[in-house]
């Protein structure tokens, strides 16, 4: 791993310098000074060529190593890397508004001056995000490995070269010592130096889409753990029949049939003997019937002489 390491950043910085050093050679005034807008191509390829890929690559690295000491390290020199990276294309940012003004000229009318925006606000997004979740971990170093932070440096870097390569492509900027092999030259060095920060980077998200992966897996483990602990399947069975049938039943059998036995076959008899035998025509005409009408004697005779007779005899 270090000697890859070690080929690709000198490869990324060799590309990075060359392309920054033959725009600072075509920037320059032909008295030898520096115009106010040689300053903007000049700082803008310092940022998307050196600094910015140098801290991802710094980053990568960090990822290898074993020492907590070292980690800590590399990440303080990959902070300082790309705060001079937001640092440089602040002065190119600078630059160029400063000379548009001075031409009357409006801003950020163009696809160069669009993306370089763009890419400006990406450099500044990743670092400010990364400090600023480290500021509420109030730790050195904390959600620095943030997925959110790689892809952000990632995109930053991504945009910044291709801002350079518009710029150095632009119809407006073509100094006379600045031919079109030159162009390719510097263009492939500001591309070169983006896909080894994108490699850089997409390396170390395999670690991060893993950690994530495992937690995804851990969840669906948690949730049946938690709901089993609930116990809301096995309250409802066993709750639900026991009150069921230690009210149901102890209710309706002991309500239902004490009170129709108690109650139907005590007023029925009580009730018609009662009615009947306080009903004493039927008493005074047998007395009287004997005498008055022998044919229809045999008849009430049965019906109720049994009933009164011995009520009287006694």
């Amino acid at each position: 791993m270090d000697l890859a390491w070690k080929v690709t950043s000198g490869a990324s910085a060799l590309g990075a310098g060359v392309s920054t050093a033959l725009v600072v050679a075509a920037s320059r005034s032909p008295d030898g000074g520096m115009t106010l807008f040689a300053w903007h191509p000049t700082m803008m390829m310092a940022a998307a060529t050196m600094f910015g890929p140098s801290a991802v690559l710094i980053a990568q690295y960090r990822g290898t190593r074993k020492s907590k000491e070292d980690k800590e390290n590399l990440l303080l020199l990959h902070a300082g890397l790309q705060a001079g990276a937001v640092a440089c294309a602040g002065v190119g940012l600078a630059a160029i508004v400063a000379n548009k003004n001075n031409h009357a000229k409006p801003h950020f009318t163009t696809p160069h001056g669009k993306l370089g925006a763009i890419a400006l606000l990406a450099y500044t997004g990743a670092a400010g995000y990364a400090g600023w979740r480290t500021s509420q971990a109030m730790g050195t170093g904390a959600f620095w490995h943030d997925a959110a932070h790689h892809v952000g440096g990632a995109a930053a870097v991504a945009l910044g070269a291709a801002a350079a390569v518009s710029g150095l492509m632009h119809p407006n900027w073509s100094p006379p010592t600045l031919g079109g092999g030159t162009k390719v030259l510097i263009a492939l060095g500001a591309v070169g130096a983006a896909l080894v920060a994108a490699a850089a980077v997409g390396a170390n998200l395999t670690g991060v889409t893993d950690t994530l992966k495992a937690a995804v897996a851990e969840e669906p483990a948690a949730a049946p753990a938690e709901e089993s602990a609930a116990a809301a399947p096995a309250e409802e069975p066993a709750a639900a029949p026991a009150e069921e049938s230690a009210a149901a039943p102890a209710e309706e059998p002991a309500v239902a049939p004490a009170e129709e036995p108690a109650a139907a076959p005590a007023e029925e008899p009580a009730a018609a003997p009662a009615e009947e035998s306080a009903a004493a025509p039927p008493a005074e005409e047998s007395a009287v019937a004997p005498a008055e009408e022998p044919a229809a004697a045999p008849a009430e005779e049965p019906a109720a002489a049994p009933a009164e007779e011995p009520a009287a005899e006694e």
